[in-house]
């Protein structure tokens, strides 16, 4: 890899110069004799040399790389246009550069314009707003609030989905039709899965959880609370398990091939699920775990037994 160029300081300079004048009227060395011992290329010294002889010492300082001539830069009466008109209006660079080209006063190119603008230190950045520290959504109690959605699987078949939003617990079943009455039914041995008893079930407004669930659910003692059109985001946690099924269960289905076994397929992903994956959200526990932490002490006994 090249190393990058560093110039030489001043003195240094100065130095090798006088050095090498002293040994050549007492020896009569070489500038190419001297460049090798001293260890220095001899194109440079011999620039160092010239400047010296030609200037003297002020020749060896460092000089601006500024070009005498710019014959491409922009005429000094276009700069305080573009800056006078910006102070005026005190619009955007895009706006102002169509301002200029429209009104006739400067016919510069939009980079131009930005260039100006930039140099003379009138573009002021507005300080970029901090990313928000998102707490993750969920209840401290298991049992607090649930999710249930249902999900369209090959062979017109539907997945009746509820999970809880404290522990992550999950309990789902098969059902054949998108109805009320198919998601009553169902309902019992979803709520038979759970180590708990639910205070809340959040659905959507899909008509399969109609008033007749509403109703249900009140006289088993627990609140149906339904999000609002068009917002599966406050679902999220069901929309994600579903999206992980598909992927991991469902996809290898044929719609059109021999009918699976459905409920034992899913039971044992239920069973995987729960008891074996760890979630990050829950401090690498699975659910169960997680679940049993969090619940009293007499229901974790009445588990246990």
């Amino acid at each position: 890899m090249k190393k990058a160029r560093t110039p030489w300081p001043v003195a240094t300079r100065v130095q090798y110069v006088v050095a090498y004048e002293e040994l050549q009227k007492k020896w009569g060395l070489s500038a190419r004799r001297f460049c090798e011992a001293a260890a220095v290329p001899y194109p440079t010294f011999a620039r160092w040399w010239a400047a010296w002889r030609n200037h003297g010492k002020y020749g060896l300082l460092d000089r601006p790389r500024r070009p005498h001539r710019s014959p491409g830069a922009l005429p000094v009466a276009v700069i305080e246009t573009v800056r006078k008109t910006h102070r005026e209006l005190g619009v955007g660079v895009r706006r102002l550069h169509a301002y200029l080209r429209r009104a006739g006063l400067a016919s510069c190119s939009l980079s131009s314009v930005y260039r100006v603008l930039r140099r003379c230190g009138a573009l002021v950045l507005k300080p970029r707003k901090p990313r928000p520290n998102w707490i993750r959504y969920a209840k401290a109690v298991p049992g607090e609030r649930a999710q249930m959605d249902l999900k369209y699987l090959p062979q017109g078949r539907f997945q009746l989905t509820l999970i809880d939003d404290c522990s992550r617990l999950l309990a789902a079943c098969i059902i054949e039709k998108r109805t009320t009455a198919a998601v009553i039914a169902a309902l019992p041995a979803l709520l038979k899965q759970l180590l708990f008893t639910l205070r809340c079930i959040q659905t959507d407004n899909g008509s399969e959880f109609g008033r007749a669930l509403s109703e249900l659910l009140k006289r088993l003692g627990i609140r149906h609370a339904r999000t609002r059109p068009r917002t599966p985001r406050l679902n999220g946690k069901v929309e994600r398990v579903h999206r992980t099924m598909q992927e991991e269960l469902w996809d290898s289905v044929d719609p059109d091939g021999p009918p699976v076994h459905w409920q034992a397929w899913l039971s044992d992903y239920v069973r995987f699920y729960n008891h074996r994956r760890m979630h990050s959200a829950l401090g690498y526990k699975t659910p169960i775990e997680y679940a049993l932490e969090r619940l009293p002490q007499k229901a974790r006994m009445s588990h246990m037994s």
